[in-house]
């Protein structure tokens, strides 16, 4: 048996529908609830399609330590918190099959923009490939909700207009 594990945060609720989902499987996965939680529920989970990257808090990509997990499952890659050297960055780890497009990537990282973030770096992580990002601590517009009405107006939509036009003038349009 394959002794590796995924960890899939959530809450207990968001867990038990994971865990409805998935059929005719064949490798465990563990599937912890939230810290507050502090519960887990092994499942099987091979034949799934993808299986996340097999990292954990405290591996290390090319110096880079993981320090926590800021997003999992999501459609192409998992997102995950480093530190290099007292600094903190986002490694991009893509999922089996899915791969940055080069040119995409080298032609983003032509572009100087305060409203398209830059690739730092990219490597491989065993059959993955991942990028390096900057990390944000304050999150995206999601996790500063409410936002009020004048930050909108005055921030928000220029800051996406801007980033917009700034692909646009790459030729490249946002999905």
């Amino acid at each position: 048996m394959d002794s590796k594990k995924t960890e899939v945060m959530g809450n207990q609720s968001g867990i038990t529908q994971i865990m409805s989902k998935i059929k005719g499987i064949s490798k465990v996965t563990e599937i912890m609830g939230n810290k507050s939680e502090n519960s887990t529920t092994i499942l099987n989970t091979s034949n799934v399609g993808y299986v996340p990257a097999d990292l954990s808090v405290g591996s290390s990509i090319d110096e880079y330590n993981v320090v926590d997990v800021i997003a999992e499952n999501t459609g192409e890659a998992t997102l995950l918190l480093a530190e290099k050297t007292g600094k903190e960055y986002v490694l991009k780890i893509y999922h089996r099959g899915k791969n940055p497009k080069q040119e995409l990537s080298a032609l983003i990282s032509t572009i100087d923009s305060d409203n398209v973030i830059k690739i730092l770096g990219a490597g491989n992580y065993g059959d993955r490939q991942y990028e390096v990002l900057p990390y944000y601590s304050r999150g995206d517009l999601i996790n500063n909700l409410p936002i009020d009405y004048g930050t909108i107006v005055d921030v928000v939509i220029p800051g996406i207009n801007n980033g917009l036009n700034a692909l646009h003038e790459k030729g490249i349009i946002h999905r």
